[in-house]
């Protein structure tokens, strides 16, 4: 928003027609901590107090994931009577161990991913949504317009790999920009092209004016 460099004027009007926010905390430099934040509202060290506090015998032999013990956005909304979509980077298993009522996410135990560790960890297919597709968020729109949902669209862009196609890069070729400039900037319009996919699908059924984008 707002780039010298890189034109996004799907965001752009996201951004003209809301709050502009111009003074902001990130709560870690690493992803992971940054996306659970957003989930449970915890910073990094109170998620790993709690951590620590589950990891005690008392606890005894209970194995499963602490998200499942900790409130997290969706499961607050699910009270209001939201249903919910997790897709893209997540990093937290299966979608329903944060709550969600639907998601891409399967945990790292996803038989159909021949995706390495790392990335099956951090979401498996689901980190394919917002890069290679948009239909399984859309769906999820279509059939729950008529009640209160929650969308959690974490695409992996602008993260790497920089393999946006062609007319991505086009606009940056003759800057003198490095390659890694060139497939960031490509994955940033990428991005914004994903962002008014979603607003356009919201609009199209009438939802846009009634939905909160953060």
């Amino acid at each position: 928003m707002g780039s010298e460099i890189v034109e996004t004027p799907n965001i752009d009007s996201v951004a003209e027609a809301g709050f502009r926010f111009s003074l902001a905390l990130n709560t870690a430099s690493v992803c992971r901590a940054s996306l659970r934040s957003i989930l449970t509202g915890h910073y990094p060290s109170q998620y790993e107090r709690r951590v620590a506090s589950a990891a005690r015998p008392n606890r005894g032999s209970r194995s499963e994931p602490l998200i499942r013990e900790i409130e997290t956005l969706p499961r607050l909304l699910a009270e209001r009577g939201y249903v919910s979509f997790q897709g893209g980077k997540y990093w937290e298993g299966h979608y329903r161990d944060g709550g969600f009522s639907t998601g891409l996410a399967k945990g790292r135990m996803d038989a159909s991913s021949n995706l390495d560790p790392l990335r099956q960890a951090a979401g498996g297919a689901s980190l394919e949504l917002g890069r290679d597709m948009m239909a399984p968020l859309f769906e999820f729109i279509d059939e729950n317009q008529a009640q209160p949902f929650f969308v959690r669209f974490a695409p992996l862009l602008p993260h790497r790999p920089f393999d946006a196609e062609t007319s991505y890069r086009e606009p940056y070729v003759s800057r003198g920009h490095s390659e890694n400039a060139m497939g960031y900037y490509a994955n940033i319009a990428r991005l914004d092209e994903r962002v008014g996919e979603l607003t356009a699908h919201l609009e199209e059924h009438g939802l846009l004016q009634r939905t909160l984008i953060v």
